[in-house]
């Protein structure tokens, strides 16, 4: 349902968001709150005063590094498995908009860079179509060493 558009990576993370391009009256969800690309729109939509964010993450420790931002507007965080097709539909509820910033940059003993990556990005196609979200861009950081079991979709596509 959702177009697959490839992107060249940035590297300064100055995220060039203005109120024109962000309508007020959307409601936004972005995964990955809690990171570095996550912290940083959280900021610039609440300096815009955007009034409707929900900030999912993984966990209390995640939702307090959210919530140490001090945003005002607060987004209202909710803890959220991200490879479940049905906790995300519960999370995406009522959102215009999500925006997928979950990833890993190194595999350790209970994350894969499989798990991080690609289900999550299949739950959620499939959350947001359910809840009938119209729009879903989505970044992932494809580290260039994975193995091919553990390989995201962007770097199976650039063969190195």
């Amino acid at each position: 349902p959702f177009p697959v558009t490839r992107h060249t990576a940035r590297t300064d993370y100055d995220l060039p968001v203005s109120p024109y391009q962000i309508e007020a009256s959307l409601s936004i969800v972005v995964t990955g709150a809690n990171g570095q690309l996550g912290r940083a729109l959280l900021t610039r939509l609440a300096g815009m005063g955007h009034p409707k964010v929900r900030a999912l993450v993984r966990s209390e420790r995640a939702g307090a590094t959210v919530e140490a931002l001090g945003l005002d507007p607060a987004p209202e965080i909710q803890i959220v498995d991200y490879t479940s097709p049905r906790e995300m539909e519960a999370a995406l509820e009522g959102a215009d908009a999500v925006i997928h910033l979950v990833g890993i940059i190194k595999e350790s003993p209970g994350t894969h860079y499989i798990d991080a990556h690609e289900h999550t990005c299949h739950a959620l196609a499939l959350a947001a179509n359910r809840a009938s979200v119209s729009r879903a861009p989505i970044t992932t950081a494809s580290p260039r060493r994975a193995g091919p079991r553990y390989r995201s979709l962007m770097t199976a596509s650039r063969r190195p």
